[in-house]
């Protein structure tokens, strides 16, 4: 009696919450942040251009460039572009009051493909927040789960299978130990 609830149980936990598309719908689109890669011109440079969050440019913004070689103080023109020295790669980062964005350097001709050969940067006041669960008001589309709205249904297949795998040992234990 033991080896089929086993064997139900560590089905459940290993093949159901990976439950095909057909029971699981779209899957979700995730936003992930990664490290650009931009290349150098042959001087050594790279342009850049820096809006807000309307999409207007920063003029006169105060930066700050931190590479390998040092770090450099530069302020944007009235539409909101700046330049980038560096002699050699690697990871840079520009700073802006209290914010820091990275990309990597690469020197001419050493570059990956696909790489840019200027870059812009969207500079937002306050913090940024990707993928926080936040308590839903009126008009909030939870799919009637709560809490659990941000959970694939093919997750909630995953746990239902799972809890009640669970139910049928506590019971075939219980049943096992009366007899």
């Amino acid at each position: 009696m033991r080896v089929p609830i086993v064997m139900a149980t560590i089905f459940s936990m290993t093949a159901l919450p990976t439950v095909p598309s057909a029971f699981a719908g779209p899957a979700p689109t995730e936003s992930k942040v990664s490290l650009q890669n931009v290349e150098l011109s042959t001087a050594g440079t790279v342009a850049g251009h820096i809006v807000d969050a309307k999409g207007a440019p920063l003029s006169n913004a105060k930066l700050q460039i931190r590479t390998k070689a040092g770090s450099q103080d530069v302020t944007t023109d009235g539409k909101g572009r700046f330049s980038v020295e560096s002699k050699v790669g690697g990871n840079c980062a520009i700073v802006i009051g209290d914010k820091a964005y990275a990309c990597r350097l690469w020197t001419n001709g050493t570059a990956p493909p696909r790489s840019l050969t200027k870059f812009g940067v969207v500079h937002t006041k306050g913090p940024v927040v990707r993928g926080q669960y936040d308590e839903c008001v009126d008009g909030c589309d939870d799919n009637g789960y709560g809490r659990l709205g941000g959970v694939s249904k093919g997750q909630l297949l995953g746990l239902g299978l799972l809890a009640g795998a669970v139910v049928a040992i506590v019971l075939a234990v219980e049943n096992n130990d009366g007899s």
